[in-house]
């Protein structure tokens, strides 16, 4: 077997051991998501995001995202998601 295969992928100092990855749009709810990305042994996932008026003086859109962060944290028993976007 070449041994290239179990080289791990550096990203920016960073080292993955799995070059997987999966995106994180299309799932029928976000429990589905989580679970296929922990299914998937991936370290490495695609999100998309919108821009949105967050001065707006509504919380809800900023309370989504802070939910969204927290829940791929919970899942994966560590800080996966760095930063949160503000």
């Amino acid at each position: 077997m070449n041994d290239k295969i179990h080289d791990p992928l550096v990203i920016a100092g960073r080292e993955f051991k799995s070059r997987l990855i999966v995106g994180t749009s299309r799932y029928p709810d976000p429990h589905v998501m989580l679970d296929a990305l922990a299914a998937s042994g991936t370290e490495l996932v695609t999100v998309s995001v919108r821009r949105v008026n967050l001065a707006d003086g509504s919380q809800e859109k900023q309370k989504k995202v802070d939910q969204a962060v927290d829940a791929i944290n919970k899942k994966f028993g560590k800080s996966v998601v760095n930063r949160k976007l503000t």
